[in-house]
């Protein structure tokens, strides 16, 4: 949804997305993740409501939100900075939904980074100005080089889309099955942490802001942690680390790993 509005006020060469927004009495880019009247934004322009509303991350039951044919906490999804893969943008010119994934840190079709700010001006990619390919100091964001990324990251971001489909996957260990694809997704995650010895606070927003470096850490370790379970579970326990979930509280994701884990 704020991919399409920066597009649109493109096409009307508004001045901002801001005045797209006003107009339809939307916030931008908060209008994704809320129940926003989406009719204005239809008459304007001409797309009918249902193909909108399939593009914005509702809430749901739960405290959830709409993602990808799944439901997800909301911290599951990253909206700031925008997160691009450059050879996606040129081949396409459109903002690509993976890409708001928390997790996220590349693209999967070309193995590369997404890139999160411009190299000439060091501007973080935002949704305020009309243009996905270009940022407001005139650079052009398609022509980035494409910088490609280790395969085990691609490896591991992959087994957390599938988490985000619902499927049954076959490498999830039973203890786990139960989780909702949420929780699931959290669970791994801080598998992950713990693996690797993450002192920051134990959430999702935390981790992200901690750099994609971090991230990618956390995600092979706790996708490696689920393929190789049972052994990754008995590494866990002889590590000797106080677990993140003796002291997070009782998310339920955290209590699967609590009761599973000891």
């Amino acid at each position: 949804m704020p991919g399409f509005l920066v597009r649109q006020a493109e096409r009307a060469r508004l001045r901002s997305v801001s005045e797209l927004a006003a107009i339809a009495g939307l916030r931008q880019p908060s209008s994704t993740v809320s129940n926003d009247d989406l009719t204005p934004l239809a008459f304007l322009t001409g797309i009918p409501s249902d193909r909108l509303d399939a593009m914005a991350y509702r809430p749901v039951d739960g405290g959830r939100h709409r993602y990808l044919g799944s439901a997800i906490d909301r911290d599951l999804i990253a909206l700031r900075p925008r997160r691009v893969c450059p050879v996606c943008l040129k081949e396409t010119g459109f903002h690509r939904m993976e890409w708001d994934f928390a997790p996220a840190t590349a693209c999967l079709r070309h193995h590369c980074r997404l890139e999160t700010s411009c190299p000439l001006c060091g501007r973080r990619f935002g949704w305020e100005h009309p243009s996905l390919t270009e940022c407001p100091c005139g650079a052009s964001i398609t022509a980035l080089l494409p910088r490609i990324i280790p395969d085990a990251v691609v490896s591991a971001l992959s087994d957390l889309y599938a988490i985000t489909s619902g499927a049954s996957l076959p490498w999830i260990p039973p203890e786990l099955t139960d989780c909702t694809p949420s929780d699931l997704l959290k669970a791994t995650l801080m598998i992950g942490m713990v693996v690797t010895g993450w002192n920051g606070r134990h959430r999702v927003a935390s981790m992200v802001a901690a750099g994609v470096e971090a991230v990618d850490a956390i995600m092979v370790a706790g996708a490696n942690g689920l393929h190789r379970w049972p052994a990754s579970l008995e590494e866990i326990r002889r590590t000797g680390i106080r677990p993140p979930w003796v002291w997070a509280g009782s998310a339920p994701y955290l209590l699967h790993l609590r009761r599973v884990i000891g």
